[in-house]
C-alpha cells in the first residue's frame, strides 16, 4: 500500500497474521541437515545459556514477565518446524507457548550435577 507524505511516496507494509505456512528452502535445508547428521533427540541448533546469581536476589515473576514480553515480540523466538508424514511438507508454525509457560521451583538447581539433570 502506498503512502504519500509532503510528495515523498513511501510503502507501507501491513503484518498478514499467519501463524502457519511452508517452510522456506533455508529452513528446509537446516531441517534436513540436523535429522541426517545428528541424533533425533538432540536439539543441535538450539542455543542454551545458564546464568547464575551471585550477588542479590532474582524475582521470578519479573523473569518470567520479560521472557514473555521478548516471546512477544519477536515471533521467530516462537517459531517451530514441523514435519507433516502425510503430504511430506515441513511447515513452520509460531505458537502462543509463551502464554502460558511456568517457570516452577523445581526448575532452578544448586549444582552443576542438578543443572546437568534439568537441561
Amino acid at each position: 500500500q502506498a503512502v504519500s507524505m509532503n510528495s515523498i511516496q513511501t510503502t507501507q507494509w501491513d503484518t498478514l497474521h499467519i501463524n502457519e505456512r511452508i517452510a522456506s528452502f533455508a529452513q528446509e535445508r537446516i531441517f534436513l541437515d540436523q535429522q541426517v547428521r545428528f541424533s533425533s533427540d538432540i536439539a543441535i541448533y538450539n542455543e542454551l545459556s545458564t546464568l547464575q546469581v551471585v550477588q542479590g536476589s532474582l524475582s521470578l515473576n519479573r523473569l518470567l514477565q520479560v521472557f514473555r514480553y521478548v516471546l512477544n515480540k519477536h515471533k521467530i523466538l516462537r517459531t517451530s518446524l514441523i514435519f507433516n508424514n502425510n503430504d511430506g511438507t515441513l511447515k513452520q508454525c509460531i505458537t502462543d507457548i509463551h502464554k502460558t509457560f511456568p517457570i516452577t521451583m523445581n526448575q532452578t538447581f544448586e549444582n552443576d550435577n542438578e543443572l546437568q539433570d534439568i537441561i
